[in-house]
């Protein structure tokens, strides 16, 4: 940390820290973090939502300036836009978890001794903490995708191209942004072996000591299973999500039907 004295100049030892703390940050961080600033911006909106409240009070009472006022409007109309685009954009990055909120605000605090000191009635480093996404970052996964990128070792979530250029989230066994194809192979394997045991597994039980209750009550609930289970852990449409029901319902309806008539000839 460097030594802060109260001596110097604000405005060089400003410099200094802030220099240090960049050169810190490309060092330590893959990723980097910036401030919402919420209260800010509310504030700049609001500001301009009441002057352009005035301005359309003085043209519908008709003392505006004819001159100057159409000017002020396309620059108040223009901020205002502006201000709730940049707004939105800012909400729209990806918010840090409280935990690593606090680190990033004991980190800043540590570098900006000074801010801290000259600063103390706004608190400078509390708002909301937002990352910048990676451009090539797989943002929307399903649940199957995104459980074993988190959780399998890190020498198959990881892509080379992803390893070499997050080397440092790597080291710190931070999940990838990207699906390797490891991690993808595996998942397709998964969802096979699964859609296999979704079609035996209810089979092998009504097979067993056949009865049209068993059978009614066992399809009923494995097509009960199966929709839960495509519409919360796969990323599917509504009509995919049909028609797969439809499909897995119609396979076991055959079934019943099949086995039931083999039961009332065999009896």
């Amino acid at each position: 940390m460097n030594d802060f004295h109260l001596g110097q100049s604000p405005e060089n030892f400003h410099g200094q820290e802030l220099t240090d703390y960049v050169d810190q940050s490309i060092k330590d961080e893959e990723v980097f973090h910036y401030f919402g600033f919420e209260y800010l911006h509310r504030l700049n909106i609001v500001s301009l939502q009441n002057q352009l409240i005035a301005l359309r009070e003085s043209i519908a009472a008709g003392t505006c300036n004819r001159d100057q006022d159409p000017d002020r409007l396309k620059c108040l109309l223009s901020d205002y836009t502006n201000a709730v685009r940049n707004y939105n954009y800012v909400r729209q990055g990806q918010r840090l978890s409280p935990q690593e909120t606090e680190t990033r605000k004991l980190r800043l605090k540590s570098k900006f001794p000074s801010m801290v000191l000259r600063h103390r009635k706004t608190r400078p480093f509390e708002s909301h903490y937002y990352y910048l996404q990676d451009g090539n970052s797989d943002s929307k996964v399903e649940f199957f995708r995104d459980f074993l990128r988190r959780h399998l070792p890190r020498r198959w979530t990881y892509t080379k191209e992803e390893r070499h250029n997050r080397l440092q989230e790597y080291q710190q066994g931070k999940p990838p942004l990207q699906i390797s194809k490891a991690v993808d192979k595996t998942v397709r394997l998964g969802v096979s072996l699964l859609a296999v045991a979704a079609l035996v597994a209810p089979m092998c039980i009504m097979i067993l000591n056949p009865s049209m209750t068993k059978s009614l009550i066992t399809s009923s609930l494995f097509m009960i299973a199966f929709a839960v289970g495509i519409s919360f852990g796969m990323k599917t449409s509504n009509s995919e999500t049909l028609v797969a029901t439809a499909t897995y319902s119609a396979v076991l309806v055959v079934f019943v039907g099949t086995n039931s008539g083999s039961s009332s000839g065999a009896s």
